[in-house]
């Protein structure tokens, strides 16, 4: 069924469709019926027949809540959502020290809104970039996540865990925050065994 995707969009300098395309291969090939809804329909592939998703690129955890119930309201109602944010919140320090209490909300609003979604939530994948804001992410944010999912799982909310960070290393990035092709092949894998 339709799967909504959020994640950042890179300068295109990979192949179109980030994760999405490979992603799309994987579930397929495991005999899903994929269809990517969202409301935006940017950076398509000539052969991926499902190009829609909900990337906001530099999109921070509370522009994404703020967004969340228009854009979701607005397509048909997915039966799993990839969620994948807080990079930018540290990329544009803003506040920082409650970076986890937003995506506790916001995983919140996603679970209470659409129940019947099963939410896999990411942490932040690897930056290179700037060893500062890295620290910080590992420190102040990545670490606490799992325990944020747990905490709703126990409440009987349908959203699991997956750790892309782990998953990629500093080869796959093309500028040391967005992924190269494949390192979005990684966050496919990942993806697509947590949906499997």
């Amino acid at each position: 069924g339709p799967v909504l995707h959020r994640q950042y969009s890179p300068p295109g300098q990979v192949a179109a469709g980030g994760y999405r395309a490979p992603l799309f291969q994987l579930l397929v090939k495991s005999n899903f019926n994929v269809k990517f809804v969202g409301t935006q329909n940017n950076n398509p592939t000539t052969w991926l027949p499902s190009t829609y998703h909900e990337g906001h690129s530099g999109y921070r955890i509370d522009q994404i809540a703020t967004g969340f119930l228009s854009w979701v309201n607005s397509v048909p109602s997915p039966d799993i959502i990839l969620l994948l944010i807080g990079t930018n919140d540290y990329g544009q320090q803003y506040a920082t020290a409650t970076a986890t209490n937003r995506l506790d909300q916001l995983i919140w609003l996603i679970a209470t809104n659409r129940p019947n979604a099963k939410l896999v939530v990411a942490n932040a994948t690897l930056r290179t970039d700037n060893s500062a804001y890295e620290s910080q992410l590992q420190a102040g944010y990545n670490r606490f996540i799992p325990g944020i999912v747990a905490k709703h799982a126990a409440l009987g909310h349908q959203v699991s865990f997956v750790d892309l960070h782990a998953a990629l290393g500093a080869g796959d990035l093309i500028d040391g925050l967005h992924p190269n092709q494949s390192g979005y092949d990684k966050m496919a894998a990942v993806w697509s065994k947590a949906i499997i």
